[in-house]
This record gives structure tokens, C-alpha cells and sequence, in this order.
């Protein structure tokens, strides 16, 4: 598959849109359920945060449906986590007038509170019903915030997890997400181009900013927040 295609004009009074997501079949059922409706008109899709940056630029849509863990481009073969956050950080450093729902498995703190600190202007979990997604992008589209029922009474109670986590860097962001899946020192160096001395710094540091012990607790923390799943 291409990474981005155009498949339909824009016509007066429509809502387009680009979807980014790197599972063929996500995409040919969104494209299909969003192809079904009269006044949306999906421009393109891409497979890569790279590539949905790209299409957004083209095209100009009025959303991006955008997938948290995408590859940061075509030639790469790792999905990176968290990828969807940088995607729309840039965005809203570009001064793009793209809004952006993002889609995704993760429903558990502190996930979609940093997804909308970090300007998108909804949040979709993937397990709601298929019309959840148009309930979503006609609320967007008019200028509102979304945020998906199932999450909505936890984003609410639990403040305190996307302010800790929020005090990571964007590399300590990296280096916490590898260590809770488990991956040792040496290869998360490897991973990272950094020497196992810098990575243990950095632990060092992700514990002491999210009040933790060690990588067991770490663990627990990124699976009661939804930073991994099981």
C-alpha cells in the first residue's frame, strides 16, 4: 500500500477528512464506513506519522483521525507507541487548522489526558460501537471537544497520573515505555543510540519523578496507566 492516496474531491459544506493508521484493515473499515456518509469525504491515508504530517500539509483536511502507535516513517518497520502525540504536537506547532481525533486501544489514564494536553481535539477509544466515530468527527468538526463515554467519568477522577507522567521528557518518555516492556539496559541503549551508563541515568531519574522504587514498580505504573498493555 502507498503511504498516502487521495481518494475523493471536496465538495461544499463536506468534512474532510484524512485517516492515519497503520493496520490495513482499521483503515479500509474506516474508509469504508466514512465513504457510506453523504458529507464526509476521506482525502487520503497514511501509514506513518510522517506520512499523516504529509497528508495533512496536501490536503489540508478539516480532521485527521490519527492512530496513537504508528511508525515514525514508510522504511520503518517499528511501530513507536507513542508517535500520535508527536504528530500532534507538530500540528499545533505548524498552526494547522486540522483538528485532530485520535483513535485508540489505550483506554486507562494517563494516556488521553496527554493526548489532549497535547492539543487534539478528541480522543476515541477503538472498542466503541462504529457510530461512535461519526458522533465523534460531526462534534469535532463543529469546533467541540469529544471525548469517548467509556473514559469520560476517569479523566475526570484521576488528575494526578498525566501530571506525573507529564514530567517526563520526550526521551524519558522513550527509555520508561521500553523499560516497562521489559527490555533490559543493554538493548534499550542499543534502541536509543545511547550508552547503558545514559540509560541507567535516565531510569534513575523516570523513578524519581513518578515516586518509584524500581523497574517492578515501573511496570505496574505503566500498566495501571494504560502506557502498556498486557
Amino acid at each position: 500500500m502507498p503511504e498516502t492516496h487521495s481518494t475523493q474531491n471536496t465538495t461544499l459544506n463536506s468534512i474532510t477528512v484524512v485517516i492515519a493508521d497503520d493496520h490495513p484493515i482499521v483503515l479500509a473499515g474506516y474508509t469504508h464506513l466514512l465513504e457510506a456518509e453523504p458529507q464526509i469525504k476521506v482525502l487520503a491515508q497514511a501509514t506513518s506519522a510522517q506520512a499523516a504530517l504529509e497528508s495533512c500539509r496536501l490536503h489540508n483536511p478539516d480532521i485527521l483521525i490519527l492512530d496513537l502507535g504508528l511508525p515514525s516513517q514508510a522504511s520503518d518497520t517499528q511501530t513507536h507507541a507513542l508517535s500520535g502525540i508527536e504528530v500532534v504536537k507538530e500540528l499545533r506547532a505548524k498552526h494547522s487548522t486540522t483538528r485532530v481525533l485520535v483513535a485508540s486501544m489505550l483506554d486507562k489514564t494517563p494516556i488521553p489526558q496527554r493526548v489532549l494536553q497535547a492539543g487534539a481535539s478528541g480522543y476515541l477509544v477503538k472498542s466503541e460501537a462504529a457510530d461512535e466515530l461519526l458522533i465523534a468527527i460531526r462534534k469535532v468538526a463543529e469546533g467541540e471537544s469529544y471525548v469517548s463515554p467509556a473514559i469520560e467519568a476517569e479523566l475526570k477522577s484521576e488528575p494526578d497520573a498525566l501530571d506525573r507522567i507529564g514530567d517526563l521528557s520526550k526521551r524519558e518518555l522513550e527509555i520508561f515505555t521500553l523499560l516497562a516492556e521489559g527490555l533490559p539496559a543493554v538493548q534499550i541503549a542499543e534502541k536509543t543510540n545511547l550508552s547503558p551508563k545514559t540509560v541507567h541515568a535516565h531510569r534513575a531519574n523516570i523513578l524519581r519523578k513518578l515516586g518509584l522504587k524500581n523497574n517492578s514498580d515501573l511496570v505496574r505504573y505503566a500498566l495501571s496507566t494504560g502506557s502498556i498493555t498486557q
